[in-house]
């Protein structure tokens, strides 16, 4: 993969990665993090497109948003299954 093409794939990744955050019920990236059990500067550079997360943490981010792993990674499909309960919820808090 070029590092044009890969450095497009991860904005479009950040991108979506944010727009599930918030509408997850998760105002800030800090929140979202600490959920994860993520430090905060790695997280703020998946929302940046510095990076994109292991499989085993875009699993984690999948689980706790409800979200398909095939929209979150590739932005294929539908983003959301919501089974009726927020992040939120499901987190207790």
């Amino acid at each position: 993969m070029s590092i044009e093409k890969k450095k497009k794939f991860q904005m479009a990744f950040s991108r979506r990665l944010k727009s599930l955050r918030v509408a997850s019920g998760f105002e800030t990236g800090e929140e979202f993090a600490k959920v994860l059990k993520l430090k905060c500067p790695t997280y703020r550079a998946y929302e940046r497109g510095d990076h994109v997360p292991h499989l085993f943490i875009l699993a984690d981010i999948a689980k706790l948003t409800d979200c398909s792993l095939d929209w979150l990674i590739a932005g294929h499909g539908q983003p959301r299954r919501d089974n009726g309960k927020s992040a939120q919820q499901k987190i207790g808090t």
